[in-house]
């Protein structure tokens, strides 16, 4: 088995195409370390690049500042060299008599009404320059993180049935308990059930409670 070599981390995943042998493919997938945050980027700001703590927040303040005077102007807004930050939208969320979500279906020649378009959060981009910069003087190689399946994958179609019929008895899932009903990583884990919560008909909301989200399957 080839030997893990550079520092940047990932686990081989699952994807949901299959080849012509009707085999699921495999794809590399990062896996983080540790989160640098912003506590140790104004210390790394002080000792790379003589910035103080107070110069940097103030610098970013300012930045964050700008940029949602732009969005809130409907301008798309170029940050440096690095990002490129516009906004998400999506049709009107509205809920019926049962507290059941649904959105107003539209379709090719319809003209979508303003009041039946919601904000769906902050796209962000980053630049081919930004891109170009990482690969030619910061990418040291990859390196593999070992984890174990205790079970082979399923069909994306019975996850959904394994998610449904446990939201039937405990109302709600998280991350570990599809991690322990499915033995997959908990990167997978969160990724599917991300999933389900995303798209114009999403079919699960996710939901913080303390330190953990749970994720309820809709209509169950």
């Amino acid at each position: 088995m080839p030997r893990s070599k550079g520092p940047i981390g990932y686990i081989e995943h699952r994807s949901p195409m299959k080849d012509e042998t009707g085999e699921y493919l495999i794809h590399p997938q990062f896996v983080t370390k540790d989160i640098y945050d912003f506590k140790d980027m104004k210390t790394g700001m002080r000792s790379h690049n003589q910035m103080t703590p107070a110069q940097f927040v103030a610098a970013i303040d300012a930045i964050e500042d700008e940029m949602l005077y732009a969005l809130s102007m409907g301008m798309e807004v170029k940050i440096g060299n690095m990002f490129i930050v516009r906004p998400k939208l999506a049709v009107r969320r509205h809920r019926d008599d049962d507290g059941n979500e649904y959105r107003k279906p539209y379709h090719v020649g319809d003209l979508i009404p303003s009041n039946e378009v919601e904000f769906a959060g902050l796209e962000v981009r980053v630049t081919k320059a930004l891109n170009k910069e990482f690969l030619a003087k910061h990418c040291h190689g990859f390196g593999r993180v070992d984890w174990k399946v205790k079970m082979p994958a399923r069909e994306a179609s019975q996850e959904l049935v394994d998610i449904t019929n446990y939201c039937k008895e405990h109302g709600f899932i998280t991350v570990s308990a599809f991690q322990g009903l499915h033995g997959v990583c908990k990167h997978h884990a969160r990724k599917v059930l991300d999933g389900y919560c995303e798209g114009e008909f999403p079919k699960m909301t996710k939901e913080k409670v303390g330190r953990m989200f749970i994720y309820r399957r809709i209509g169950v």
